[in-house]
């Protein structure tokens, strides 16, 4: 399967691959409305962040301020990219360390994703009122679409909550990244993401053969059924390429039949499995025999494309990381006119070899 100007000079140091803003010469912050319709107006630069979702980490630490976390989630696996992004210019501080801080008690941890609550986090905030005031605590829009008492608990006690927008695309993660860069007074570097964001896009559109008309679908495979989505960042890449979505939906999902893969006939299938962790060569085996999707040419030519971990959560990426997900994408709809022979199981070690091509075809 989602995505931010100093009138002084930002100094930018070192930090292995990483770098950090250093506090001399940072910008004020301005005050933005984030997509839960919260105001965030600071008067300085937030002294702590607190993330419940590895994207807020992400992002607060490629704008500058990773050594300012002092709350996080900790979902096993959720920081593991790296700092450099295939076919970037820039180096991101990226929080991989963050779970071993966690583990060594410098970071503080909140729970997982799905479970933390408004104590942790402000049990993390630390107490008195100078900790309130000069925290900002950033969240997913799905955290609290649903039930935002979380939310509101964190703000009845003085604390500031930042809500990033949960939907898929560039546009929402350059918009995350646009707002969030003014609220916390980084909006330099906000823009020179975005703007590094923009000229990726735009090689990658240059540098990939035509691809119009063909008939693309991404679905997901688990529990024994097909499933499609509405919205989905591969779909997204696809169709700016020019290929058109083989297996539309206007539900957020909705499970599929063989009966229905087979009269759409796709040109291309993306497969992941939800992190199920599933054998896909067993699961190409049955396909390939299975008396309905066997017939079909995308199993038949070897056009069915299924993806371990590392690379599904690299197409559904809600951070500039989405740069190598958008990449293979290309790879797999544009194969054939770059020249490329690129493997049906897109597997943890490998899959980018698939787009090491990105490095000669960017700026």
């Amino acid at each position: 399967m989602m995505v931010i100007g100093i009138a002084a000079v930002i100094l930018v140091a070192a930090v292995g691959v990483g770098w950090f803003m250093t506090s001399d010469d940072q910008e004020k912050p301005g005050s933005v409305t984030d997509s839960y319709g919260n105001v965030i107006d600071f008067d300085e630069t937030p002294k702590q962040f607190i993330s419940t979702t590895v994207t807020a980490a992400e992002m607060i630490a490629d704008l500058g301020f990773r050594d300012r976390i002092v709350g996080a989630t900790s979902d096993e696996g959720i920081y593991d990219v790296e700092s450099k992004i295939l076919g970037f210019d820039m180096t991101f501080d990226y929080p991989a360390s963050i779970e071993s801080d966690i583990a060594k008690g410098k970071v503080k941890s909140i729970g997982e994703w799905g479970s933390w609550t408004a104590e942790s986090v402000l049990a993390a905030v630390g107490e008195g009122k100078e900790n309130r005031e000069t925290t900002l605590v950033i969240m997913d829009y799905n955290q609290i679409s649903s039930d935002a008492s979380r939310m509101t608990q964190i703000q009845n006690a003085g604390v500031t909550v930042f809500v990033l927008n949960t939907d898929s695309g560039w546009e929402i993660i350059k918009e995350n990244y646009t707002l969030l860069g003014k609220a916390i007074g980084a909006s330099d570097r906000a823009e020179k993401i975005c703007n590094e964001i923009d000229d990726f896009v735009s090689d990658i559109k240059k540098a990939t053969p035509t691809v119009s008309g063909l008939k693309v679908a991404k679905i997901c495979y688990c529990f024994g059924s097909f499933y499609i989505y509405n919205q989905s960042e591969v779909m997204d890449v696809a169709e700016s390429l020019g290929c058109v979505n083989a297996l539309p939906t206007t539900q957020s999902f909705a499970t599929v039949s063989k009966e229905a893969i087979a009269a759409a006939d796709p040109d291309i299938i993306i497969f992941d499995d939800m992190s199920m962790g599933l054998n896909w060569e067993e699961e190409l085996e049955k396909w390939n025999a299975d008396p309905i999707l066997g017939n079909l040419d995308v199993f038949k030519e070897g056009k069915a494309y299924c993806l371990e971990y590392d690379p599904m959560q690299a197409t559904g990426y809600s951070t500039v990381h989405f740069a190598e997900g958008h990449a293979l994408v290309a790879s797999i709809v544009s194969a054939e006119g770059l020249g490329l022979e690129v493997p049906t199981i897109l597997t943890d070690e490998d899959w980018k070899d698939s787009i090491k091509w990105v490095e000669s075809k960017t700026d």
